[in-house]
């Protein structure tokens, strides 16, 4: 795990810094008992960055990091076009793999802000009203 001073020469490198957020939410996730299917999957509808399971549900995980950002500062960014794409993106995955995962399926987010001098993660579960892929669907906060 990267300290502060580490943290700061990476928040200058978008890429990098999503990587380490990445790697961030996904061991937070793991110490809540969740256990990784993929990252980064991948379909011409967009990505899902983390694809997790727990006992009995699939769960599709945004991982959404910004230096000098509130939480729900960082859950606007996510609009209904990424909403859309995420929705489109978790089917594809839902047909390429039903006989892997499991039935049931969520959208959670983990927001991650950053200052100079502390990290706050936040975890969102159930983001959406609705579990029907078909359509879009507006998101809880």
């Amino acid at each position: 795990m990267l300290g502060m001073t580490q943290l700061k020469n990476y928040l200058y490198s978008p890429r990098k810094f999503g990587v380490i957020a990445e790697n961030w939410a996904q061991s937070y996730l793991e110490t809540q008992g969740l256990t990784l299917i993929t990252r980064n999957f991948y379909c011409p509808f967009g990505e899902l960055d983390l694809v997790m399971r727990d006992a009995t549900t699939c769960i599709f995980v945004e991982v959404r990091a910004r230096r000098n950002k509130t939480h729900d500062d960082i859950v606007e960014t996510i609009d209904g076009i990424k909403q859309g794409r995420l929705q489109r993106s978790a089917n594809a995955f839902l047909q390429k793999y039903a006989r892997k995962v499991p039935r049931d399926y969520r959208f959670d987010i983990i927001t991650i802000a950053t200052t100079d001098h502390s990290l706050n993660l936040e975890w969102s579960k159930d983001i959406l009203f609705s579990h029907d892929l078909g359509e879009s669907s507006p998101w809880i906060f």
